[in-house]
């Protein structure tokens, strides 16, 4: 009997040994396979090529944004595994068409159409057509890479700002690809131009995300370069005064997202914008191009919004925007969302971190436009 418990109990030692090792088998294949595998590798000139790593979803997130950004990813990782051109996979189409309709059915507004100057644009207002103050008025220029954008990116920028604000937003929609550099800044200039006959500069603001972020910048050197003044507030969301994409971002946003690494710097010099057509050709040493590369047109900037996330490709060149207008006297502000992608605010409308950048946008332009009354 005494030899009998004692092979039982060897046998049940073993049994819960072999576990043991499979268990930390499994846990080995999520963990470098030693200490020196998991250190960078960095040559000369201070270039880290980075090992193999696990980023799970930032903790800081909420249960519902969480639940949005892994489903997005995946959206994302699957148009990267396929090879397609995520602008061309339906399913990601189909995972944007929502912001529309979410941005509708939680903003209660009316919008109707028109043209001012020749250029087609959205008024949007409440849904009961009262806004706090007549005066005030809001320009948004909306993302879209200056290829795409309108009229639903517009909407999904545009209703939020209108319904919790209670302001009268008009969406400009600019000329963007085939049609190359000036047009987009011509057109936002034309119905600026407009808007200046029936309302002072400084209850005017301007905002816009993503490519309507950086177009918001070039409007404002552009205004500069014209004679015109310059409006009471601005808004470069998702983007920056060099385009939106640039620095540590460019290289670390796509692996956080699902996407390929690429080396940007293939893009050369129009790598702000991620060479997009509308810019064949342009001077970005310009500052009517890329108002980074001139302190003298940032510093006639108006308050200044910026708006990134921590894996968006523009949170880097954003941060860089912010700290070179604080340096030379701008108020401007920065507000940067944890653990979400570029454009999260928009064409994610329902999730709290988007509400809460909806409080801030209203909040700024309330608070400037307020401060500018006549």
């Amino acid at each position: 009997m005494r030899n009998r418990a004692f092979r039982l109990v060897v046998v049940l030692f073993v049994i819960i040994s072999a576990v043991s090792q499979l268990s930390r088998g499994v846990l080995a294949e999520d963990e470098p396979q030693s200490k020196k595998d998991s250190v960078p590798t960095i040559s000369a000139d201070g270039t880290i090529i980075l090992p193999s790593i696990r980023v799970p979803l930032s903790e800081h997130l909420s249960r519902q944004a969480a639940e949005a950004v892994a489903e997005y990813f995946n959206v994302l990782n699957r148009s990267a595994r396929e090879g397609i051109d995520y602008n061309d996979a339906k399913y990601v189409s189909d995972f944007f068409a929502r912001g529309p309709v979410l941005a509708a059915r939680l903003y209660p507004t009316k919008m109707t159409e028109a043209e001012i100057a020749g250029v087609r644009i959205r008024t949007y207002l409440p849904r009961d057509g009262r806004v706090d103050d007549e005066r005030r008025i809001l320009i948004n220029l909306h993302g879209g890479g200056f290829r795409t954008g309108w009229p639903d990116i517009a909407d999904e920028e545009s209703v939020p700002i209108a319904s919790k604000g209670h302001f009268k937003v008009i969406s400009v929609d600019y000329r963007e690809t085939p049609n190359h550099f000036p047009a987009a800044s011509e057109d936002v200039a034309a119905v600026y131009r407009e808007l200046l006959k029936t309302h002072h500069a400084e209850q005017i603001g301007i905002y816009g995300c993503s490519a309507g972020g950086f177009l918001v910048a070039e409007s404002l050197a552009w205004f500069q370069e014209h004679g015109l003044p310059r409006p009471g507030a601005a808004g470069i969301f998702c983007s920056s005064a060099e385009g939106y994409s640039g620095g540590d971002a460019d290289y670390l946003s796509g692996p956080l997202i699902g996407m390929a690494a690429e080396d940007p710097t293939k893009w050369g010099a129009s790598r702000g914008v991620d060479g997009a057509p509308y810019f064949q050709g342009a001077d970005f040493n310009s500052p009517l191009v890329s108002p980074i590369v001139s302190d003298r047109t940032l510093s006639q900037f108006p308050p200044t919004l910026i708006i990134t996330a921590t894996r968006a490709g523009d949170m880097s060149a954003a941060v860089f925007t912010h700290s070179k207008l604080v340096s030379l006297g701008v108020d401007a502000e920065l507000h940067v969302w944890e653990g979400l992608p570029h454009g999260f605010y928009a064409f994610l409308p329902d999730l709290p971190e988007s509400r809460q950048a909806v409080d801030v946008i209203v909040n700024f332009f309330h608070k400037h436009l307020d401060e500018n009354r006549k």
